[in-house]
């Protein structure tokens, strides 16, 4: 039987014919601090770049999340791994086609993506973070990358309140989609049409 070696994705040891990690997980994200599988995590929907904190990415879309951080500036790729290494929990998911705009009782107003902060109730028991739904690459930029990282940064500056965080975006809401819009204008993805569902 051929040898497989032992992976290191930065932050712990992965023995991959055990599906075991060797070395404890530094965040102590599981029940075990060695599996690699399993306590409600699902490694194929899921991505856990650095090995500090999981960012659960929703079905058919780690691959995008994977092939859009390719394409993204050294400053966008500093943004999403600050996210991913944050103690807060950040769930992600690709969508197929744009929304129903919930500030909007019509057929005329749809979206191609929404963040919010949110509670979570998880295998680990309450926790708090953030949701992002993107149909393609610029509400990628626009959710993910800008939203979802102000809402970090809020939650940290208010001790962890969802509500508060959540308050701080109706009360400047202009002010938030701004940076939001210039943020998505600003960073093309080299390479990618963002635009593309």
């Amino acid at each position: 039987m051929q040898h497989v070696r032992n992976k290191y994705p930065r932050a712990h040891y992965l023995d991959p014919m055990l599906g075991m990690w060797i070395s404890v997980d530094p965040a102590r994200q599981f029940t075990s601090p060695y599996l690699y599988a399993g306590n409600g995590y699902n490694p194929v929907f899921g991505v856990d770049k650095g090995g500090n904190y999981f960012v659960y990415v929703g079905k058919n879309t780690q691959s995008t999340v994977e092939r859009y951080y390719n394409h993204l500036s050294n400053d966008q790729k500093q943004r999403f791994d600050y996210l991913q290494k944050s103690s807060n929990r950040y769930e992600l998911q690709k969508i197929d086609e744009v929304i129903p705009d919930p500030d909007f009782n019509d057929d005329a107003h749809y979206l191609g993506g929404l963040a919010w902060a949110s509670n979570m109730k998880t295998e680990k028991g309450d926790e708090i973070g953030g949701k992002a739904f993107f149909a393609n690459g610029r509400y990628f930029l626009h959710e993910v990358l800008q939203h979802l990282f102000d809402m970090e940064s809020e939650l940290q500056k208010n001790d962890g309140s969802v509500e508060k965080t959540m308050q701080e975006y109706q009360d400047h809401k202009q002010e938030w989609e701004n940076r939001a819009f210039e943020n998505e204008n600003e960073n093309n993805m080299p390479g990618l049409d963002i635009d593309e569902y």
